[in-house]
């Protein structure tokens, strides 16, 4: 198990923990940094009446490459505001819940004995929903026996009656939303989003880090991430990107068992110092 874990989902997203259970759970195994970072969303900062020690604020935003037509993540931390990125996560999160609307309109057209209104129900508290939530649904109604089961793929994937293209606001702007916030803009899981050729690309585009110890990454992909990240002095970080029984992820605390927790602590203190100072 590792001490640092920057990468957790929490109910506010696509993941099934509560804030309160990451926190606990968090304390339990004595972690000394760890950040829930949610998909377009900081709810799981705004009800907290207390700051845990160690919890760092995180944020995963959706984005797109234009260039390369290629769908990216950037994982957000250290910010002293949060409008810009708000305004483009906002957009985001209001094209998810159409997509959300029209999958679920599909399934009842196909037969599905199910409603939005208890789609809704079971996402709560999300800020989207998601096809998890949709899945476990079909799970309750007994059309499906686990998440990412033949079900899925049949209906998620390999032009199935709920695929729809998303759209993401560009990879720049996202960057630069996150520059003008006063947070960090780190690539996530760069081989797991198949952009590990295109480093280089989002370093031009300005990324100040790389997430070299996500859990899915290998030793030759740390191996790789870590080359591009010390020739080109950026951060490091790493997590679990667990999201509980909604992933394939590992459980919080285990980010990559190759991770050099001095180097991602190192860089944790760099970024802190970084905002105090601007």
């Amino acid at each position: 198990m590792n001490q640092i874990d920057l990468h957790i989902h929490s109910t506010y997203s696509d993941g099934s923990y509560s804030v309160e259970d990451i926190i606990k759970e968090a304390q339990r195994k004595q972690l000394t940094w760890y950040s829930i970072c949610d998909h377009d969303t900081f709810a799981a900062y705004d009800n907290l009446s207390t700051w845990p020690k160690g919890l760092l604020m995180g944020i995963e935003i959706s984005a797109h490459d234009d260039l390369h037509g290629k769908d990216v993540h950037i994982l957000a931390y250290g910010m002293k505001e949060r409008v810009h990125i708000e305004k483009l996560c906002g957009y985001t999160l209001k094209n998810m819940e159409k997509i959300a609307k029209w999958q679920v309109k599909q399934l009842i057209e196909n037969g599905y004995d199910i409603t939005w209104e208890e789609v809704k129900r079971k996402a709560e508290p999300s800020t989207s929903v998601y096809k998890q939530h949709i899945m476990q649904v079909l799970i309750d109604h007994g059309y499906a026996t686990e998440i990412y089961g033949e079900e899925y793929h049949q209906l998620f994937k390999n032009k199935g009656i709920c695929m729809h293209k998303k759209e993401y606001p560009k990879v720049e702007d996202v960057i630069e939303a996150i520059h003008q916030d006063q947070g960090v803009a780190i690539l996530a899981h760069p081989r797991l989003s198949r952009v590990e050729a295109l480093i280089s690309h989002f370093i031009r585009l300005g990324v100040d880090g790389i997430e070299t110890w996500h859990s899915s990454q290998s030793e030759d992909a740390i191996r790789y991430s870590h080359c591009f990240a010390l020739a080109n002095q950026l951060l490091e970080v790493g997590g679990s990107d667990c999201h509980g029984k909604y992933g394939k992820e590992p459980e919080i605390g285990n980010s990559n068992p190759l991770m050099w927790e001095g180097d991602v602590e190192a860089c944790i203190m760099k970024f802190m110092n970084r905002q105090e100072n601007l």
